[in-house]
């Protein structure tokens, strides 16, 4: 789908806790001992992207939260128990169950209620999982490392963030897992985003293109074969700075592409995802020329 121009991502973060022991361990630990729970890493990620965008909880209007992990009381819904911790007393709070896309899949519905709802105007949409360490994977040799942690990002129909100029999702059908589905279905997202977008596969404007956080055999075999093939032009991946976030790695890649300020105005970046689910989408995201964009 291709969205209007007023469709922002006008804040996205990532929220780590913080591993014990000398700086060597921390650059390798992703998984924390005893790290927050689920929920508290998501209101922190939550807080960290309000007030990155300048927004108060009380100007949301739909809240988004999205978890692989128990929140504990399963009586309580996790959405509504992030929008009370966070003040969003506005907000319509609701999650997505989608596996590891459902943090992508949140960004889709929510940039829809956008164009569709004048009564929606804000978005935040949170992530947050607290992995076993048996999930561990073994490092990046494995299907992915996972990484305890959380992400966050606001979206809005007036702000002046990274445009979300096109997301096209596609599911497999009967959750299809031979080998060819996984690239057929990322060659189809990837070529429909392009067109929706108004790209070609060469355009120079496509500076970035990100990929889940997952191990490198994994994206040898499914991810990095389509895109050499079907970007003709030399776009840099963008480097992923931590393990797998679980429903969080479409956010963390978005908040890498604007801490790193990966992008000049006018240029695009590409976000590719999947689930073992299997659902796949495609992003298509742009940094804004000098002087567009409303300002809050």
């Amino acid at each position: 789908m291709r969205f209007s121009e007023a469709v922002t991502i006008d804040a996205a973060v990532t929220w780590l806790p913080e591993p014990s022991g000398s700086s060597a361990a921390r650059a390798a630990e992703l998984l924390v001992p005893q790290p927050p729970s689920a929920l508290d890493m998501a209101v922190s990620a939550a807080r960290d992207a309000l007030t990155l965008a300048g927004v108060e909880g009380v100007e949301i209007d739909l809240l988004m939260h999205n978890s692989l992990s128990r929140h504990g009381d399963d009586s309580r819904c996790p959405a509504h128990d992030v929008a009370c911790r966070i003040g969003a007393i506005a907000a319509v709070p609701l999650g997505i169950q989608q596996g590891c896309h459902s943090g992508t899949m949140a960004l889709y519905s929510a940039a829809i209620q956008l164009v569709t709802d004048p009564a929606v105007e804000t978005v935040l949409v949170t992530t947050a999982d607290a992995h076993a360490p048996a999930d561990s994977g073994g490092g990046t040799s494995g299907h992915a490392a996972h990484h305890d942690g959380a992400a966050a990002a606001v979206l809005s129909s007036s702000g002046s963030g990274l445009r979300l100029v096109a997301q096209v999702v596609h599911a497999t059908a009967d959750g299809d897992a031979s080998a060819d589905a996984g690239p057929d279905a990322v060659r189809k997202v990837l070529t429909q985003a392009l067109a929706e977008a108004g790209l070609a596969a060469g355009d120079p404007r496509i500076r970035q293109v990100a990929l889940p956080r997952l191990g490198a055999p994994t994206l040898e075999s499914v991810y990095l074969p389509v895109v050499r093939e079907t970007l003709t032009g030399t776009p840099r991946p963008v480097p992923a700075r931590t393990g797998h976030l679980g429903c969080g790695d479409t956010l963390a890649c978005l908040a890498d592409i604007t801490d790193q300020r990966l992008l000049d105005p006018g240029e695009f970046a590409l976000v590719l995802t999947g689930d073992g689910g299997f659902t796949w989408s495609c992003l298509v995201v742009q940094q804004p020329e000098r002087g567009e964009g409303s300002h809050r």
